[in-house]
């Protein structure tokens, strides 16, 4: 958790958004919006390459933004919080990663080594 949040905290030089593949048919729900954080239901698990090409899409061109993905979506949370630090822990440890749209990379969330 150390390691996502000296990311997540870190300084970024401003740039462009990345854009997505126009040929990539997004699959997932964003389920909220709130300043860079943004909650994102996905009904299986995806490859790297798709989840980084759906936190491009849930996005939306903002920068800095965080796309959170769950493949459960009981474990999504009901309201999307104002900045990444104000998730629950439970909500992190139950979610499958992040896409930070700022770093252009997509941070899988390994519940067992929190």
């Amino acid at each position: 958790m150390a390691g996502l949040a000296l990311v997540l905290g870190a300084g970024v030089v401003a740039q462009t958004a990345p854009e997505a593949d126009p040929d990539y048919q997004a699959t997932c729900e964003v389920r909220g919006v709130n300043g860079m954080v943004t909650l994102v239901y996905c009904p299986e698990e995806l490859s790297a390459e798709s989840f980084r090409q759906e936190g491009i899409i849930a996005c939306d061109g903002r920068l800095p933004c965080g796309a959170w993905f769950w493949t459960d979506p009981d474990l999504v949370p009901a309201e999307a919080p104002d900045s990444h630090d104000k998730l629950e822990p439970a909500s992190i440890a139950g979610s499958h990663g992040v896409w930070m749209n700022e770093a252009n990379q997509f941070f899988e969330i390994d519940a067992e080594k929190q």
